[in-house]
C-alpha cells in the first residue's frame, strides 16, 4: 500500500510539471507535434564528386564570401557616406557602383576559391593519392587566378612588358 501511495505522489508530481491547456489548444499542440516528427529531415547533399563538382562547389563557396566582403565594402564607398539629397541619379549610381563592387568581389573571390577547389581536387585524381601534396598543388593554381585576376584589373600584364 505504501508504494500505491509513492506512485500517486510521483503521478502527482509529473502533471504539475506539465503545462494545462485546455482540450482544443492542447489538440492542436498534440497534432503539430506529431506533424514535426512525422515530416522527414532534408538529407544532407553529401560531398561534391569529382573535378567539376569540386570546382563548382569552390566557385559557390568564393562567390558567397565575396558577396559578403563586397557587401561590407560597400558601406564604405565615398558616395554613399556623402551627405546630401538623394536624388534619382545619385540612387541610380551609388546602386550601380555598389553592384559593381559587391559582383566583382563575388567574382574574384569564386575564381579563385574555384581554382584552388578545382586544382586540389584534379592533382588528387591525376597523381592518385590523396596526401599534403594536393592543397599545394591547389594554392599553386589559386596564386595564378589571383596574379590573372590582378593583371585584367590594372589593365596592363607584368609578364608582356618583359
Amino acid at each position: 500500500m505504501t508504494g500505491d501511495s509513492h506512485h500517486g505522489s510521483k503521478d502527482s508530481a509529473e502533471e504539475q510539471q506539465q503545462p494545462k491547456f485546455d482540450g482544443l489548444v492542447h489538440e492542436q499542440v498534440v497534432e503539430r507535434l506529431r506533424l514535426v516528427r512525422l515530416m522527414p529531415r532534408p538529407e544532407p547533399a553529401g560531398e561534391p564528386e569529382g573535378v567539376l563538382g569540386w570546382t563548382f562547389h569552390g566557385a559557390k563557396r568564393g562567390a558567397y564570401a565575396g558577396v559578403a566582403v563586397g557587401s561590407v565594402l560597400s558601406i564604405f564607398q565615398p558616395s554613399i557616406s556623402v551627405p546630401g539629397r538623394l536624388s534619382l541619379d545619385r540612387l541610380r549610381s551609388v546602386s550601380v557602383a555598389t553592384t559593381r563592387l559587391v559582383g566583382g568581389w563575388g567574382l574574384a573571390l569564386g575564381a579563385m576559391s574555384a581554382a584552388f577547389y578545382g586544382g586540389r581536387e584534379f592533382a588528387k585524381e591525376t597523381r592518385g593519392k590523396d596526401d599534403v601534396w594536393n592543397p599545394i598543388i591547389g594554392s599553386a593554381s589559386l596564386g595564378v587566378t589571383t596574379a590573372l585576376i590582378r593583371t585584367s584589373r590594372s589593365g596592363s600584364s607584368s609578364l608582356s612588358s618583359s
